[in-house]
Formats: structure tokens, C-alpha cells, sequence
């Protein structure tokens, strides 16, 4: 059965050869998602996983919400391999990436992060996006954390009322307004006096993420800290 099972594999990926998401380049044995030059290429968050006063992304936040703590797996960059994982995972549908980012980059070290969290809860997209691209791309990377620390995935804990365009080129009182009444709780009871991490993708001007963590604390949270795949710096 086990030589025909690699039988099997010889021929498919023959015929679809698996091949780096950044680059191309086809993959070898025991690369996956990237190619290792590719994945060298990579820049972990370079702050710590715990409360640190040089937390580049509590400090960010700072004045803006109350946050218990902070971190990112990796820094983005424009045109480097990690911009090519969120794109991928993004508008290709490639939703392994979720999984392949905890089992190379959730070490011992980052499983202490979230040792007392509660519930964990994906920027949820509007029924309008969500339609468009039929997941959330930071499901499977949330379901794969709960997998590993236990820690609950509360999937629908939050709706999405308001399609909003992006923020990027928005001033922060643009922002600010484009953010109101974004988001709804449908069982408060769910959130209610929980540790809760907010998990995104990528954290840019921070706009969405600081309108939903104030909801969430509004309607009862205990508090609120923040997960992405990655940050710009």
C-alpha cells in the first residue's frame, strides 16, 4: 500500500509540480510553501512574544487600546517572500500556508504567548468579501493554533456589518470614521470577561484591529491582545 501510495505521488506531482510561492523555482524534498533560499529570506518579528516595552506593536496601540500583549510572526516587506505567503493565502486560496507557518514557526518559546488566553477571534470578513473569496484567510492558521495551545476559536463571535474599503491611504480621522459601528456581537455572553487575541493577517495602520478590539472590550471583554502573520514596520 505504501509503494503505491508513493507510486501515486510520483505521478501526480509529475504532472503538477509543486513549486515555490515566491519565486517558482520547483520544490525539493522536504521543502514546502518555500523553497529554503526563500524562506532564509524571511524577517521574524524581532520583539519579544511577551510584555515588553520595546513591543513594536504595543507601543503602536498605546493611547489607542488598552492591549495585555502583542506579536507577529514575521515583518512584511513589499516584493519579499512573505508578501508572496499573504498573497497566496489571500486571493489563490492557498489556506495550507496557515498551517505551514505554525509547524515551522510556532516554537516552545511562542506557545508560552498563549498560555492565558481565552478565545481567539479572526478579523472577520463581511459577508460581501467573504462570498467573494469563500474562507476567511487566517482560519486555518487559528484552527491550527487551537490544535496546539487549546486555547478556543471563536470563528463567528464577531460580524461584520460595514464593508470598508482599504485604509492604507486613509488619514487616521479617515480611518477613524470609516471604522464606526464596523462590528457586532451576537452572543456576548461568549466574550464576557475572556482574554481575548485578535488574529490578522497583516497589521498596517492598525485601524480595523483597534475599532474591533474596542468593540469587543465595550461588550465586556477582559482584555484584548493581537496575533498577525505579519506587521509593517
Amino acid at each position: 500500500m505504501h509503494n503505491i501510495t508513493k507510486l501515486f505521488d510520483f505521478i501526480f506531482y509529475g504532472l503538477f509540480p509543486k513549486t515555490c510561492v515566491h519565486c517558482d523555482s520547483l520544490l525539493k524534498e522536504g521543502e514546502e510553501t518555500l523553497c529554503f533560499k526563500c524562506q532564509f529570506t524571511i524577517i521574524s518579528y524581532p520583539f519579544s512574544w511577551g510584555i515588553s516595552d520595546k513591543n513594536y506593536i504595543t507601543n503602536k496601540f498605546q493611547f489607542r487600546m488598552p492591549l495585555k500583549k502583542a506579536a507577529s510572526f514575521f515583518v512584511f516587506e513589499n516584493t519579499s517572500a512573505v508578501q508572496s505567503l499573504i498573497h497566496d493565502l489571500k486571493y489563490k486560496g492557498n489556506q495550507n500556508i496557515g498551517k505551514w507557518i505554525t509547524d515551522f514557526y510556532l516554537d516552545h518559546d511562542k506557545k508560552t504567548f498563549f498560555e492565558d488566553l481565552d478565545l481567539m477571534i479572526p478579523v472577520p470578513l463581511h459577508p460581501k468579501r467573504y462570498k467573494e473569496r469563500g474562507y476567511n484567510q487566517v482560519d486555518v492558521l487559528c484552527q491550527s493554533i487551537s490544535g496546539i495551545t487549546c486555547v478556543e476559536y471563536g470563528k463567528d463571535a464577531v460580524k461584520r456589518m460595514k464593508y470598508t474599503t482599504s485604509q492604507t491611504k486613509k488619514t487616521r480621522e479617515q480611518r477613524l470614521k470609516s471604522m464606526e459601528e464596523v462590528f457586532a456581537i451576537p452572543d456576548k455572553k461568549m466574550i464576557l470577561d475572556k482574554n481575548i487575541l485578535i488574529v490578522d493577517d497583516v497589521l498596517t495602520t492598525g485601524a480595523t484591529v483597534e475599532s474591533l478590539g474596542n468593540t469587543l472590550m465595550k461588550n465586556g471583554a477582559k482584555s484584548i491582545s493581537i496575533l498577525s502573520i505579519a506587521v509593517k514596520m
